[in-house]
């Protein structure tokens, strides 16, 4: 069974992906609330790094180079922020970063309906087989 757009587009494997405008947003949400916080530019960076650093070890699986990209792309958010910086830019990502996050969430929790065990696999082979 293919898999709709709007599920299929969440699939990993490519470094760059739709995952990379999540990334992109919350490196902005970071830099966002270092500054909402009143945190210097270095000590924000460095909570945002960390936060980021934390957060692709505990993530389900992916590879390294995937893992690598996530990080980049985030700092790169985040320094789009800062170089942008205004509230009603900070509403918009908060915005964006909440809802693009969830959604997210829902469909690859629903990606698995879509997927096919080993075993189903096998079986339907055998069906296009014969």
């Amino acid at each position: 069974m293919k898999k709709p757009w709007y599920i299929s587009m969440w699939k990993e494997g490519k470094l760059l992906d739709w995952w990379t405008v999540i990334h992109i947003i919350d490196g902005m949400f970071l830099a966002g609330i270092s500054i909402l916080l009143g945190f210097s530019f270095y000590l924000g960076f460095l909570i945002t790094l960390a936060i980021l650093l934390i957060w692709e070890i505990i993530e389900p699986p992916e590879t390294a180079a995937n893992k690598i990209v996530d990080v980049i792309t985030s700092i790169l958010g985040f320094f789009i922020y800062i170089s942008l910086k205004s509230q009603a830019l900070f509403i918009i990502v908060t915005t964006l970063a909440i809802s693009l996050n969830f959604w997210a969430w829902i469909l690859t929790k629903n990606y698995k309906k879509f997927s096919l065990s080993k075993n189903q696999f096998e079986k339907k082979q055998i069906i296009f087989k014969n």
